[in-house]
């Protein structure tokens, strides 16, 4: 008889796939539950997370996983800026000259993305190295696509009104700093 007790001590029922990051993702189209957004800093650049859930039937269901959006250039935030647009967000007019830059607003919409239904497609690209001494790179990508069809957590059009309101989650924030 085999002996399983080796596995004991570790031992947690869990499907095969847990998840954990983008580039974990079978390449495809799916539907994602955005589950929190924060904005961070690593290496001294600044991003925005995003835990999200698969909500896509297959393989990949009920999975979380992380996705990094790098803000480290004009292009870059001119992206995550279209992300929003397609999301809902009145990104277009967040400009100084309407007193809404970019730098003020897009920390108050990151509460608004959470319990948001999303499309996003996952694509991996290959790239041959160009020189004799250089390594192959693959690059996992999540491209958002708009909002899922029905009903999710959050107002379909986000715009100043929405942007402005407190956040009801910050008193319980500062008071428990662990919540």
């Amino acid at each position: 008889m085999v002996d399983f007790s080796e596995f004991d001590n570790d031992f947690k029922p869990e499907d095969a796939f847990s998840g954990g990051k983008a580039e974990d993702l079978t390449d495809g189209d799916y539907e994602l539950l955005i589950k929190d957004a924060k904005q961070k800093e690593a290496k001294g650049k600044g991003m925005v997370e995003l835990k999200l859930e698969v909500l896509t039937p297959g393989k990949h269901e009920g999975a979380a996983i992380t996705d990094a959006i790098w803000l480290t250039s004009q292009d870059a935030v001119k992206r995550f800026g279209a992300i929003l647009k397609r999301f809902g967000f009145d990104s277009d007019d967040w400009k100084p000259a309407n007193e809404r830059p970019f730098s003020k607003e897009f920390p108050k919409a990151l509460r608004w993305l959470v319990g948001m239904k999303v499309k996003a497609k996952k694509t991996t690209t290959v790239q041959q190295p160009k020189f004799k001494n250089d390594v192959v790179k693959t690059y996992h990508n999540l491209n958002y696509g708009k909002r899922c069809e029905g009903e999710d957590a959050q107002p379909r059009a986000i715009g100043a009104e929405e942007l402005n309101q407190p956040d009801p989650n910050a008193a319980a924030a500062e008071a428990d700093p662990f919540a």
